[in-house]
């Protein structure tokens, strides 16, 4: 495998990237807090170095300065992004401005560099040389997460260094600056390995943390991941809500469908052919599931046994159409349960909306819109099973979701012919 391809993201990794870009952008801002703090100090060092044409140079005070209020700019840039800028702007857009406040600094290093050379002696020259190294070593700790920030950092002011010794060389510093060259250099590699080691140190975290959130026999997400996708997601449609009512926002604001299903007779299955074949139902099932009948964005939680739930973002209200054409496609498809042998098989679904009641958005938790789904699921069960029924709100206007919650589940049918909830078949 060559030095190159290690760089390359398998594959199967790339569904990772945005959480990876995310992951690095936080990283360089971690670290650049604890690197803006030895900044600091090592600025005041190189004022020792270029204290002689400071004195003599109004230029070269002027450019210390822009230094100094660049390498404040950043500090304040690493400290105030993640945990106020950040929250609407995405991990390009911080990256970008990480970049400006780095280049802005080592602009600045450079232009002091060239505008002080004429003015130092040789034993100044080769102490700015030694701080050269210190700073490129912290420099390549601090912006491991893109290589890309180390290296627009060193080469303009390293650059200009070897540039200015070439066209006006002064004695005995030939050799050491050819040194500081071979170490940038050395630093630039080990940058790339530690950038490839922290790379891959964070796709193996998400590879760990998907095998967490991932159903081992179907491949589906499971319900810890549907307990950590919802709070975000329904907290993102109640703003895009409240964002049209002040007309904001697109008239038509996002709609969640939750659907709850479980396959019919499904311990008959076992107890016919055996839980190897039930299996090959459950696995076949979650295949059907994750081909074009559902959308990408939407996405399908295996709960347990033979129950599941869809996730359908941004839905009609209700999703009829959505919740029929996946029963359909079931029931039509004839599953393999070994030695030739195959089975047709239907589920029952129940299904419901988030927002519940539009005129009021946050009314009802997406706990409590699921817990009906689940209850539109019994509904369908007690109606002859292989169909689909959703319950959404009605005409009238929903007081106590908890209540009706209740009432719903002791008395359904009552329920829902009091005009609080209708159903759909």
């Amino acid at each position: 495998m060559g030095f190159s391809s290690r760089f390359r993201i398998d594959p199967q990794d790339r569904r990772f990237l945005p959480e990876l870009r995310e992951a690095l952008v936080r990283e360089l801002y971690r670290r650049g807090v604890a690197a803006s703090f030895f900044f600091l100090p090592i600025s005041l060092l190189l004022w020792l170095v270029e204290e002689e044409a400071y004195h003599r140079s109004a230029a070269v005070r002027t450019t210390y300065s822009v230094l100094l209020a660049a390498i404040g700019l950043r500090f304040c840039l690493v400290l105030l992004v993640p945990r106020f800028l950040a929250r609407e702007s995405g991990p390009r857009a911080r990256f970008l401005v990480y970049l400006g406040s780095s280049l802005l600094i080592s602009g600045s290093l450079a232009t002091l560099t060239v505008l002080s050379y004429p003015l130092l002696s040789p034993i100044s020259l080769a102490v700015l040389t030694v701080w050269q190294t210190g700073v490129n070593s912290i420099g390549m700790v601090s912006f491991a997460a893109s290589p890309l920030h180390y290296f627009c950092f060193i080469l303009p002011n390293l650059g200009s260094l070897l540039v200015l010794l070439f066209l006006f060389p002064k004695a005995g510093l030939d050799l050491l600056f050819m040194l500081l060259l071979v170490y940038v250099v050395a630093l630039a590699v080990m940058s790339l390995i530690v950038h490839l080691s922290l790379r891959n140190g964070f796709l193996q975290g998400f590879q760990l943390s998907e095998l967490a959130l991932r159903d081992s026999l179907t491949g589906l997400r499971n319900r810890r991941y549907l307990m950590e996708f919802m709070p975000g997601e329904t907290a993102r449609i109640l703003r895009a809500w409240t964002r049209a009512a002040a007309g904001e926002g697109p008239a038509c604001p996002p709609t969640l469908g939750l659907m709850v299903f479980d396959i019919d007779h499904f311990k008959a299955i076992n107890d016919a052919h055996g839980h190897a074949a039930g299996d090959a139902v459950l696995q076949q099932l979650a295949q059907l599931l994750s081909t074009p009948i559902i959308r990408r964005s939407d996405f399908a939680v295996r709960c347990g046994g033979d129950e599941f739930i869809l996730v359908a973002v941004h839905t009609e209200r209700p999703p009829l159409a959505l919740a029929e054409r996946i029963r359909e496609c079931v029931a039509a498809h004839r599953f393999q349960v070994g030695s030739g042998e195959t089975l047709q098989v239907t589920f029952s679904l129940g299904y419901s909306v988030f927002p519940l009641d539009p005129a009021r958005p946050a009314l009802a938790s997406w706990e409590q819109v699921l817990e009906i789904a689940d209850l539109a699921l019994y509904q369908a069960k007690r109606c002859g099973k292989n169909r689909s029924v959703g319950i959404a709100c009605g005409v009238r206007p929903i007081e106590d979701p908890e209540a009706l919650l209740a009432r719903l589940q002791t008395n359904p049918e009552e329920s829902l012919l009091d005009g609080y909830l209708q159903t759909f078949e």
